[in-house]
């Protein structure tokens, strides 16, 4: 169901520099590190970049893959160098806009000129077919019992979070049914 957009951005990632903010397990991102991407991944669970370290050791790519454990959610200082794309697959839509807002800015910052923000969320179609539910009960629905939050979002909503950085558009999709979409944006 995923497996689209690692073909999409196969020759994309090649050599370029990338962080996957909120990594999880990092399956995406280390099989951009496998396409020859190098790549950091971050997330504030201690056993999540533990285990991609291990995995990226295991895949002989630990030298294209470095982890990062973050104890918060502020980003000012805490990566070196620019980034030619974040992705966020499936992790910043998991909290408010007031408190996920000064995180893609701070997260932004990294960016090179012409760099891509690439999200992996959920529609506002999904939201509305579940009946609009807060965004708290929304996070159980779409995730889990002790998931705090869920969110939707598109492209012009992601663009406005991000300002003032001022990214456009290179395209937006929904796929599986309306049950997610993927965000593409480049830095202006």
């Amino acid at each position: 169901m995923r497996g689209w957009y690692r073909l999409l951005y196969r020759d994309f990632v090649n050599g370029r520099r990338l962080l996957d903010m909120g990594c999880g397990l990092a399956l995406d991102t280390l099989t951009f590190a496998e396409q020859g991407a190098t790549v950091t991944c971050a997330d504030l669970a201690a056993t999540n970049v533990e285990l991609v370290e291990r995995v990226a050791r295991l895949l002989g790519i630990e030298n294209r893959v470095d982890v990062v454990h973050l104890d918060s959610l502020e980003m000012d200082g805490r990566f070196s160098g620019a980034f030619d794309a974040v992705f966020a697959i499936g992790s910043l839509h998991h909290a408010p806009q007031e408190v996920v807002g000064p995180e893609v800015r701070g997260l932004a910052q990294y960016l090179r000129p012409g760099g891509r923000w690439l999200q992996f969320a959920y529609p506002r179609v999904r939201w509305e077919d579940d009946g609009e539910p807060s965004f708290a009960r929304w996070g159980e629905m779409t995730d889990g019992p002790g998931t705090p939050w869920a969110e939707w979002y598109d492209a012009s909503k992601l663009v406005a979070l991000l300002e003032p950085f001022r990214f456009h558009v290179v395209f937006e999709t929904e796929w599986h049914e309306g049950d997610f979409n993927w965000i593409d944006l480049v830095l202006e």
